[in-house]
């Protein structure tokens, strides 16, 4: 049975630096805090995902982090997903649609524009993997000089999770009781982030593109 896809029309675009963050939805309403945390965004086990469950963890994708939190309203940000479909010939084809099967394959895409008269910097495009799909390493792209990381536990004496570069590796407690490294396999990715290199200057836009499979 094909499951819903989220809308994400009403959901808010959240900008932080240290120690503060606000919220703000695309009509420039206060929205709720974002926050990236395994447990909203994936569940383990690989089960199905739910209407509800992509509408949680839709809360915490767009999250932006810029040095000057007061130019929030100057960043229009849009998102948007397509499925991927494969013709017989192998020719990809995205296409807009309001349901996924599970195997299916579903293309995002984040776009900033900075629509202030002076260039930002420090920016960090964070999102979500969603609960029931899987990300696809070497999928994610960016139009501008960036650094890609994914976050997951790496370290299993470590709280919480950490990002990493991609090939990324994990420690994995053994039987008896010491720690071996591992490539970090997909399903435990719980998010995404682009660190951008340079100021987006003014007028101009950036896209963040990541592609996640359905369980």
């Amino acid at each position: 049975m094909p499951m819903s896809i989220f809308s994400l029309s009403d959901d808010p675009v959240c900008l932080s630096a240290p120690g503060r963050q606000s919220c703000s939805s695309p009509t420039g309403s206060t929205g709720r805090s974002a926050r990236v945390d395994k447990h909203l965004v994936r569940s383990r086990g690989g089960s199905r995902p739910t209407l509800a469950a992509w509408r949680a963890s839709a809360a915490a994708l767009g999250l932006l982090c810029l040095a000057n939190p007061a130019l929030a309203n100057s960043l229009d940000s849009q998102f948007s997903f397509q499925i991927v479909e494969v013709e017989p010939d192998g020719e990809e084809q995205l296409v807009a649609r309001k349901s996924v099967k599970p195997g299916e394959t579903i293309h995002y895409e984040i776009r900033h524009e900075n629509q202030s008269e002076d260039a930002m910097s420090g920016l960090v495009i964070a999102a979500p993997v969603p609960a029931g799909v899987t990300i696809t390493f070497g999928t994610q792209s960016s139009n501008v000089p960036a650094t890609f990381e994914v976050q997951a536990e790496m370290d299993p004496e470590l709280d919480g999770l950490e990002w990493a570069q991609l090939p990324a590796v994990r420690k994995v407690r053994q039987p008896d009781g010491t720690l071996a490294e591992e490539p970090l396999p997909e399903a435990e990715v719980a998010a995404v982030r682009w660190s951008f290199s340079e100021p987006l200057a003014a007028g101009e836009s950036a896209l963040n593109t990541y592609r996640v499979k359905v369980n």
